[in-house]
């Protein structure tokens, strides 16, 4: 059985081979523009908040202590006023140009028997501090309360439960 040779395409036949066949390619759809974007609509990601700082420093018998690092990242230097405010375990100092606290000209910062006191600072000589640098404080924990957080972080059920 002899099978029948097809002839060769012609020239006119090229342009056709070429093309695509209509009906298996769908025609084209039309296509809307997007609405346009209200750029003053748009608010930028909030901003995650600024780390803390953090020291560990001993007051010594007149209740100074000294953090270079901290005083530092705040912008503080000697003889800079700052204002002093005394909470449960905590003590505040901010950059106040009214303040009666003064930096003292190696840096230390002295806080006063009875603030040390009121604080619960005077039980034990070391201290944490805390830097915020976005607000321009630094907030003075007895040791105690960081221990304190941290042994009921750490005795935590598995899982984050409570």
């Amino acid at each position: 059985m002899s099978r029948a040779r097809r002839p060769p395409p012609s020239s006119d036949d090229h342009g056709r081979l070429d093309e695509p066949i209509a009906a298996l390619i769908p025609p084209a759809l039309p296509r809307s523009l997007p609405a346009p974007l209200d750029i003053a609509a748009l608010t930028p990601p909030p901003r995650p908040h600024p780390p803390l700082q953090l020291d560990i420093a001993r007051l010594d018998a007149s209740g100074r202590f000294t953090s270079r690092p901290l005083l530092r990242a705040l912008g503080w230097s000697p003889a800079d006023a700052l204002v002093l405010h005394v909470g449960d375990d905590a003590v505040v100092l901010t950059a106040d140009g009214s303040g009666t606290v003064i930096v003292g000209s190696r840096g230390e910062i002295a806080i006063p028997a009875p603030v040390r006191t009121m604080a619960g600072l005077d039980r034990d000589p070391t201290v944490a501090l805390v830097a915020a640098i976005d607000r321009d404080t630094l907030t003075v924990h007895p040791v105690a309360l960081l221990a304190r957080l941290l042994t009921a972080h750490y005795h935590r059920p598995p899982g984050g439960g409570r």
